[in-house]
């Protein structure tokens, strides 16, 4: 039972790594993503965690760059958005595109701290994220409106891939 976490919780650390870079990449290719962190002031930082004892991801923008924190350094960081989800199940559901983000909102397999509002955004930057990352008949599945790409998924996955 113990390793069965233990896996999850492996495979859940790699997604959030890729999910990183795919905010990077964005951020670096996509002029919407852009504009999204720019309704945030500079530094401020983002945090997804997984409880209670699983990985998280922390990202912040500050001018032209993203910085995405993994590991302990996100878990120490005092952020301004938290979308923190009660358990390994019910995040590994929505890393692995098995529902949307706004579905596990709804189901309560998350919560939210810090402004409401300003989640939306993130809600929004996710969206356009999944949208490159997830091939079409996924992505359909998963957004109730697929947001409009500025570059191919090519192009978007070789970034990724190569953070170049």
């Amino acid at each position: 039972m113990k390793d069965n976490k233990k896996f999850k919780r492996a495979i859940a650390r790699f997604v959030l790594f890729l999910l990183g870079r795919g905010l990077k990449t964005a951020y670096k290719l996509d002029n919407e993503v852009r504009e999204e962190f720019k309704a945030f002031p500079d530094n401020t930082f983002i945090r997804m965690n997984i409880a209670p004892y699983g990985p998280a991801l922390a990202f912040s923008a500050s001018g032209d760059r993203l910085c995405v924190y993994g590991g302990k350094k996100a878990k120490e960081v005092k952020p301004f958005i938290e979308i923190e989800f009660k358990n390994i199940d019910g995040a590994l559901q929505v890393l692995l595109a098995r529902i949307g983000i706004a579905e596990a909102y709804c189901q309560h397999r998350m919560l939210v701290y810090g402004d409401l509002y300003k989640t939306l955004g993130i809600i929004r930057i996710m969206n356009k994220v999944e949208n490159y990352l997830f091939p079409g008949f996924i992505a359909k599945k998963l957004l109730v409106k697929r947001p409009e790409k500025e570059v191919s998924s090519l192009r978007f996955y070789l970034k990724v891939l190569t953070n170049i």
